[in-house]
C-alpha cells in the first residue's frame, strides 16, 4: 500500500484526470478530479441611484480575488430585468459551460450547485460527480494500437490543425509543438498520423493571437518541412448569425 500526495498548485482551474500505470505501463486505474479555487470576488457599483430613460449608467467594476489582489481580464456584461428574468443560482451558467458540462457525460442537473459556494460539503459533492459522471473519450487499448483518431463533428471549443509534408510526400509520426503569444499562454503537443495531420483542440484563444510551430523527427531534430494549416473553424452555435470573427498568424518556430 502506498499513499502520494499529489499538489494541486499550478493546475488551473477545472477537471484534471490522474491514471495510474503498473511498471508494465498498463492501465490500473484513472478517475478524475476538480481542482477548485476560491471564487473571485465581484464589486459593481453605479454613479447614481435612479436613472432617466436612455441616460448613460457608469458602472465601475473590480475583480479581486480572495487575498484582494486585483485581478485584469477581458468582460462582458448583459444587463435584465430582474422582475422579468430571475435565474437560478443553481442553473447552467458560463463557469459551468466552460469548466465542467463539455468534459462529463451525461446531463449534470443544476450545476450551478457545485460552485455557489465554498462549502466542504458543497466541494465533497462535486468530487462524487467525478466519481459518477466521469468517462474518457478514448480506449488505452487504442492508443496502445495506434489506433486511427476520431474527431468529433461538433465541438464547442477552437481547434487549430494541418499538415506537415518532405518533398510532398506526408511527415508520419513527427512531433507538433504549438505555442501561443498571448496573455492567455498555450503550450500543446501533438504526433503527426500516417497522413502527416496533426490535431489541437479545445484551445482558449483571443483575437488577433499569433502561434508558432515547432516540430522535430524521429530522432528529435528539426527538419525544413511544409507546414499548411486548415482553415480555421469556430465553434458551432445554435444560432443564424456570426457574431464575431478571429485572425490567426502562424510564424515558423
Amino acid at each position: 500500500m502506498y499513499e502520494v500526495n499529489i499538489p494541486l498548485t499550478g493546475l488551473p482551474e477545472g477537471i484534471a484526470q490522474l491514471i495510474l500505470f503498473n511498471s508494465s505501463m498498463r492501465l490500473v486505474s484513472e478517475r478524475l478530479i476538480y481542482a477548485h479555487y476560491p471564487n473571485s470576488i465581484v464589486n459593481i457599483s453605479t454613479n447614481k441611484n435612479n436613472y432617466r430613460k436612455r441616460e448613460k449608467v457608469s458602472m465601475p467594476l473590480k475583480i479581486i480575488d480572495p487575498e484582494g489582489k486585483q485581478l485584469a481580464g477581458i468582460y462582458s456584461v448583459s444587463v435584465t430585468d430582474d422582475q422579468v428574468i430571475k435565474p437560478g443560482e443553481n442553473e447552467e451558467n458560463i463557469k459551468t459551460h466552460l469548466l465542467l458540462s463539455p468534459y462529463l457525460k451525461g446531463n449534470i442537473e443544476e450545476a450551478g450547485y457545485y460552485f455557489k459556494t465554498e462549502a466542504a460539503i458543497t466541494t465533497d459533492n462535486l468530487d462524487l460527480v467525478m466519481l459518477t459522471h466521469g468517462w474518457s473519450r478514448f480506449r488505452w487499448s487504442d492508443i496502445e494500437g495506434d489506433a486511427a483518431i476520431q474527431l468529433p463533428q461538433k465541438d464547442s471549443s477552437l481547434s487549430i490543425s494541418g499538415k506537415l509534408s518532405n518533398n510532398k510526400e506526408p511527415a508520419t509520426r513527427y512531433a507538433v509543438s504549438l505555442f501561443s503569444v498571448s496573455d492567455n499562454n498555450y503550450i500543446g503537443t501533438d504526433t503527426t498520423n500516417e497522413k502527416g495531420e496533426f490535431h489541437f483542440i479545445g484551445i482558449d484563444f483571443t483575437d488577433s493571437t499569433s502561434f508558432f510551430i515547432q516540430t522535430k523527427n524521429h530522432k528529435g531534430t528539426n527538419e525544413t518541412l511544409d507546414v499548411s494549416i486548415d482553415p480555421l473553424h469556430f465553434p458551432l452555435a445554435d444560432v443564424g448569425q456570426v457574431f464575431c470573427s478571429a485572425e490567426t498568424g502562424f510564424g515558423d518556430g
